[in-house]
């Protein structure tokens, strides 16, 4: 319709969807377009705002292909996940992504997503609409192979012990590939190229990492990344909650200290002080003040974990130490040429059990799978997973050993 003013074609646009357009056509015109049958109301932050269509567009965030968009630190998800859902659940997703702001699998999205109103044929149009979107190629995935990345930055081993670690990685990758793979896909294991691989296993989380990667490690500020796929061990906040509600339920008074305190609390305050810094100095000087049993987290002492072992303190760690302390010697025993230290031997482990739950993860959602999907499903699986223990005052911290 060339010469009509664009204003009179955006009024036109819901009377020639009626007109007969089709389910696919109206969902497509408010992909694309922002514009449905009815009226669009969008709601940021309780506020209705006043939006021109095309900046409500889905495409004009999300991607014309639903492939998902990085611009300026803000990531918009790819959509295509809706093409594995039935009718039903696609509609059921959307409406609640829509309205209350929640994922697959009850996911908070970012708060940069607006709250949208559709009219109830217009959702529905849309989700049929988003069941079509194209099917965008996942990075490192092709007919045959399955490219997995590993990356050991931040964890402190030489180029020796790395390449121990890699090798028992390359062992379990083998060992799948040799029961025919997983879909017909064989498994690659990469260390270079990470750009190129369908997810990172990594030691440390980095927030300014890109693609979909799945840390052992959480980070310190307990910060989520913009594009992860969870953390195997607990973040400090989560080992902080649950230690609190556990002596809570054996009749303990609990008071939790924050990181920047400097003072100790007064005696008889509280029974059990859970101590979220890092001064180990402060956290012995409450034991040694008879404040109340005192509970410092591993994660957070780091480097100082000899001296924590002489305070009268008690350590919380994200594993169950007893057992990866039983691991670590069979691990040793059969690796015997390896020459493992323990901590080597530990890091390994837990980057074995970082690709066992990855490999579930990748068997649960079968051949056709996307980023996003994956993702959180390893996500789930690690919260699963996560343990903590207690290590008394005097233990022995052996797994620091180098």
């Amino acid at each position: 319709m060339p010469g009509w003013p664009r204003g009179l074609l955006l009024s036109l646009t819901p009377l020639l969807l009626a007109a007969g357009g089709g389910e696919f056509d109206v969902g497509r015109s408010i992909y694309r377009e922002g514009q449905g049958q009815d009226p669009i109301v969008a709601r940021h932050r309780e506020f209705d705002v006043d939006l021109e269509p095309r900046n409500r567009a889905c495409a004009r965030c999300h991607g014309a292909d639903g492939g998902g968009t990085r611009e300026g630190g803000v990531v918009a998800p790819p959509l295509t996940g809706a093409r594995g859902m039935s009718p039903d659940g696609a509609l059921e997703w959307l409406t609640a992504a829509l309205s209350t702001g929640r994922g697959l699998g009850g996911r908070a999205l970012k708060s940069v997503m607006p709250a949208y109103g559709l009219s109830e044929r217009d959702q529905r149009a849309l989700a049929a609409y988003l069941r079509t979107l194209p099917y965008p190629p996942e990075p490192g995935l092709a007919a045959d192979s399955l490219r997995l990345g590993v990356t050991l930055d931040g964890a402190g081993l030489d180029a020796e012990a790395t390449a121990a670690v890699g090798l028992l990685m390359q062992r379990e990758i083998d060992a799948i590939n040799r029961q025919g793979g997983l879909f017909g896909r064989q498994l690659v294991l990469a260390d270079r190229d990470l750009a190129g691989v369908v997810v990172t296993m990594a030691w440390a989380a980095d927030p300014a990492a890109t693609g979909p990667r799945f840390s052992v490690r959480p980070p310190v500020s307990d910060r989520a990344q913009e594009i992860a796929c969870g953390v195997l061990h607990p973040p400090v906040s989560e080992q902080a909650r649950w230690l609190a509600q556990h002596l809570n339920e054996r009749g303990r008074r609990v008071r939790i200290v924050e990181a920047e305190a400097r003072d100790a609390p007064s005696a008889g305050e509280a029974e059990a002080i859970i101590y979220k810094g890092r001064d180990i100095a402060l956290a012995a000087g409450m034991a040694n003040n008879k404040t109340g049993d005192i509970f410092a987290f591993s994660d957070l002492v780091g480097g100082q974990l000899s001296s924590a072992a002489q305070a009268p303190l008690t350590l919380v760690t994200p594993i169950d130490i007893r057992a990866q302390m039983r691991r670590v010697e069979q691990l040793q025993r059969d690796e015997a040429a390896m020459g493992l230290s323990p901590r080597t031997a530990s890091i390994a482990l837990e980057m074995l059990r970082a690709l066992a739950i990855v490999a579930t993860a990748l068997k649960q959602q079968g051949r056709r799978l996307t980023g996003v999907e994956l993702c959180q499903r390893i996500s789930v699986l690690a919260r699963e997973s996560w343990r903590f223990s207690l290590l008394p005052a005097g233990a022995s911290p052996t797994l620091d050993q180098p």
